[in-house]
């Protein structure tokens, strides 16, 4: 646990000093001073949380509670009661307990129960070596040959289509996996003399318990170090450890890159060289995933008119063991030695974790398996790595299933699957995210919600802070803004931040808009888990909608001046056009604000589309400003003046189910129509008087200055606007929120 951390102070750590709140961890313990400190107290702590959650606000920080109710009231609108206050108690106890009372080395090192190699093995393993004339390639290759009857093999690679493009790579990963080496290579076993890691030397016996187990699948041989530097020409990782989620062992990690040089088995070259031989790796994202289930029931509802959405189900798959299914090549046995203690050398005969090439051997498999599976299922199917995720009618839940596994058990062999380890159900979690068909909706798996709340509230806003930790939180902004949309303009409050203090080591403080991004994180993080009716994305969003209607704009330092169009199948028709004075926002001559001008322009036209009517479209901007197009298709600004823009046409947007997912570029001479309407003052001319200029004389004029809640928003996007204190914040996005829920607002529309 971080010194700094607030359930550290709060259990009365080095950071909190010794004051009334240590109380807090020693009521876990049993005392009035805890007897334990470390890891060992934390176990403690989550072992007694786990069995009672009577005392679960003792780790709660009551004013980071108040914090976060605070937050969910101005910004979102929530009213929030006793349960809902009990709620953010409970996600915060949660978010520690997953985040920062996981299992650590203590645990690793119970877990191990002071594992020791028997000597019964040692002798079997060195009578192997000896038999095979203490040549390790012999002793592979024996090995792996009385194995290979259940695991991957020629005659399984048969079992597939004729027509599956991975074949061939298959029929070379029979034979096992090459090791590409850099030129020069010499392996590093007779003259290593590095030493063990010292995270290692601490947790050795879950290290070696774990190779134990390799070792009990007859995929690894353990031989003395001795004996192995004077007659084996090998290789030697670095043996390292790493916590792991939910699994008190941790996890192994042989470490082909910070081994004894001076040339490494890991690095760029081997990736490269890795996907020369064996193909890219190419995961599916959610969208992809998302859009096969969109793409399912089209194919449904086409074959039969009368099924229903509530038909289909999905379900999920794990490879076991993963990069254990592959065999190392027996003359290469010696390339992935892991030096343990007490004088021993453990040889891998399987994919090993720390090397390079692993992940682009295995997508052959991965490939292989999903073309097989395209070709059979009556549903669909990806693969992430070892994970399969697919989507079916329930009365082919059973088929696809049982098909899935035969595929995989008939290419790898019966112990291929983990068994334990498959879910059906109309809400899975996917890759990190979960999809619930029966809400039409995605949202954030619990447990990364979890961390990613964990990072925003486990942070001191008036204390210093590093680069790594600000890069920390943009991730998840970047990462959760596809389902909090919402929040997207936010992202750029974290980007100049670390552009500020790019390649530096210093401590800084957190800029005030950053502070404020990550409040309403804070908050929305905490609608997502509450709501996540309102407050997820729609899984029909993941199909970008044709463009219906094309907003034309263009900008001035002075005004802004935009023109709608709908497409319908004789062509583009204008449905009107109109101005936005900006003189007020004071750019003057300053041509450092021609982009937000530009990009304001955009946001002011999708206002004049949402005023309309227009609901759940999806919208072409077109300009001649590249950097203003960008901004509005992705809803997210690089400089600080446009970001109030960027926040009123997310909310927008998301009010009104609005999606710009096309631009057009037009040079300035091509872009003239909107240009002059941009400069209606400085001709002195009027909208109508331009309009009819411009060959739209007939058409309306769409005036916002008729509508109150348009020009609030239009307010809203004044540069410097809220960033002075957080009350002006509040007060900036409560009039965003407060005015784009009364745009054209009837009584059933959802607020934001």
């Amino acid at each position: 646990m971080a010194p700094s951390s607030p359930v550290y102070r709060k259990a009365g750590g080095a950071s909190g000093g010794g004051s009334r709140d240590s109380t807090a961890l020693a009521s876990y313990t049993g005392g009035g001073v805890a007897p334990g400190t470390g890891v060992a107290a934390i176990l403690r702590v989550e072992d007694d949380l786990r069995k009672d959650r009577e005392n679960r606000e003792a780790l709660v920080d009551a004013l980071l509670v108040q914090e976060i109710l605070s937050s969910v009231i101005h910004y979102f609108a929530a009213a929030l009661s006793e349960d809902e206050r009990q709620a953010i108690i409970d996600l915060i106890v949660d978010s520690i307990i997953d985040c920062d009372l996981n299992y650590g080395e203590k645990a690793a090192i119970k877990w191990g129960d002071g594992f020791k190699w028997r000597q019964e093995t040692l002798d079997t393993d060195l009578a192997l070596f000896m038999q095979s004339g203490m040549d390790i390639k012999v002793m592979a290759a024996t090995r792996l040959a009385a194995l290979k009857h259940d695991r991957l093999n020629p005659q399984r690679v048969e079992s597939l289509r004729a027509d599956n493009p991975e074949r061939q790579r298959l029929l070379g990963l029979c034979d096992g996996m090459v090791v590409p080496k850099p030129e020069g290579f010499i392996p590093n076993g007779a003259t290593s003399s590095k030493g063990l890691h010292k995270v290692y030397k601490r947790v050795h016996a879950a290290v070696d318990r774990m190779l134990g187990d390799i070792h009990q699948q007859q995929l690894g041989f353990i031989l003395p170090e001795s004996m192995a530097r004077e007659h084996i020409e090998h290789n030697r990782m670095l043996s390292k450890w790493a916590p792991k989620k939910k699994k008190q062992s941790g996890r192994n990690i042989g470490d082909l890159s910070y081994c004894e040089g001076p040339h490494f088995l890991n690095g760029k070259w081997a990736k490269d060289e890795a996907v020369r031989i064996w193909g890219p790796i190419e995961h599916p994202t959610i969208d992809d995933i998302a859009v096969m289930i969109l793409d399912f029931w089209d194919e449904v509802i086409t074959d039969n008119p009368g099924a229903g959405w509530s038909d289909l189900v999905m379900w999920k798959m794990d490879l076991k063991g993963a990069y254990t299914l592959m065999d190392v090549r027996p003359e290469e046995a010696g390339m992935f030695a892991q030096e343990l203690v007490d004088g021993l050398i453990f040889f891998h005969l399987c994919g090993v974790f720390g090397w390079s090439c692993t992940p682009a051997a295995f997508q052959v498999i991965t490939r292989a398996v999903v073309w097989e599976l395209r070709h059979k299922l009556r549903g669909k199917a990806k693969m992430y790595v070892d994970d399969i995720f697919g989507i079916c009618l329930r009365k082919d839940l059973e088929y696809d299933m049982a098909c899935a596994r035969k595929t995989v058990t008939d290419l790898l062999g019966s112990k291929s699957l983990a068994e334990d380890k498959e879910e059906q159900g109309t809400r899975l979690d996917i890759i990190g995210w979960v999809i619930d068909l029966d809400l039409c909706r995605l949202s954030i798996a619990r447990k990364n919600l979890l961390k990613a709340f964990y990072g925003f509230f486990n942070l001191n806003l008036e204390a210093k802070t590093s680069l790594e930790e600000v890069e920390r939180v943009a991730s998840y902004s970047q990462r959760y803004s596809l389902v909090c949309r919402v929040m997207m303009p936010f992202q750029a409050c974290f980007n100049r931040m670390i552009a500020a203090h790019w390649n530096g080591h210093d401590r800084f403080h957190w800029t005030e808009e950053a502070k404020l991004a990550i409040r309403m994180w804070r908050a929305a993080l905490y609608l997502v888990s509450a709501d996540e009716s309102s407050y997820t994305k729609p899984l029909w969003s993941f199909r970008p909608r044709p463009a219906r209607y094309t907003i034309e704009t263009d900008g001035s330092l002075s005004e802004v001046g935009f023109i709608i169009f709908e497409l319908t199948e004789d062509g583009e028709v204008c449905l009107g056009g109109g101005a936005a004075d900006l003189t007020q926002f004071g750019f003057g001559t300053d041509s450092g604000f021609q982009n937000t001008s530009e990009f304001i322009g955009a946001v002011i036209g999708i206002i004049a589309l949402a005023r309309s009517g227009v609901r759940g479209e999806g919208v072409k901007l077109r300009g001649d400003s590249k950097t203003a197009l960008k901004w509005g298709r992705e809803e997210k600004v690089s400089g600080a003046e446009a970001i109030n823009a960027a926040i009123v046409m997310s909310t927008v947007c998301v009010k009104f189910g609005i999606e710009v997912n096309e631009t057009e570029f037009l040079s300035g001479v091509l872009n003239w129509k909107a240009d002059d309407l941009s400069r209606c003052l400085q001709k002195g001319r009027t909208v109508r008087e331009v309009m009819g200029e411009i060959g739209y004389g007939d058409k309306p004029i769409l005036d916002l200055t008729e509508d109150g809640a348009a020009m609030r928003l239009i307010e809203a996007c004044r540069p410097g606007t809220g960033i002075g204190s957080e009350m002006e914040f509040r007060t900036l996005w409560g009039e965003i929120r407060d005015a784009s829920n009364e745009l054209g607002m009837s009584e059933e529309d959802r607020t934001i």
